[in-house]
């Protein structure tokens, strides 16, 4: 089976707290920008939200259609996790040149329990609060390319 691996070290974990009324995809942007991550990991996320947007796949059709599943609030954001690369923007349809990159993945629940997955997209906002642990890496430098057949983004792992 294929795979690239490569090996660093955590140099670092940030403890931040999303107040209020934030997008939480946002948040982590700034901050990785503000601490100047580059190469990390979000190891967890935990909190409530008012609206929660998540994408999954419909087809294996490249590019894949993709179900957008949109939850009205109170949501609770069992679990978050992702990486932050340098590379172009993820969202479908995005412009513009390399940048700070968040891939997030989340599980939710709404208000009458049922869970819900997918990839984070834009416009998870907060309720009350959401706690994050990012980790800054070394040794492992995380890039997003767009593949031009699927016209995704793929991490690419490269040594620093």
């Amino acid at each position: 089976m294929p795979y690239d691996l490569k090996s660093g070290k955590i140099d670092e974990v940030i403890v931040a707290v999303v107040e209020a009324g934030g997008d939480i995809k946002s948040a982590i942007e700034e901050v990785a920008r503000k601490e100047n991550i580059t190469s990390g990991i979000v190891l967890s996320g935990i909190g409530t939200l008012r609206r929660a947007v998540l994408r999954n796949p419909k087809t294996y059709s490249m590019p894949p259609e993709v179900l957008l599943i949109e939850i009205d609030g109170p949501v609770e954001l069992l679990s978050l996790e992702g990486n932050i690369s340098i590379g172009i923007p993820e969202e479908p349809g995005a412009e513009g040149g390399e940048s700070i990159n968040v891939h997030l993945h989340a599980v939710v629940s709404n208000k009458e329990g049922r869970t819900f997955g997918g990839s984070v997209a834009s416009g998870n906002i907060v309720w009350r609060q959401v706690e994050l642990a990012i980790a800054r890496i070394s040794g492992i430098a995380l890039r997003r390319e767009r593949e031009e057949e699927s016209k995704l983004t793929r991490l690419v792992l490269g040594k620093t």
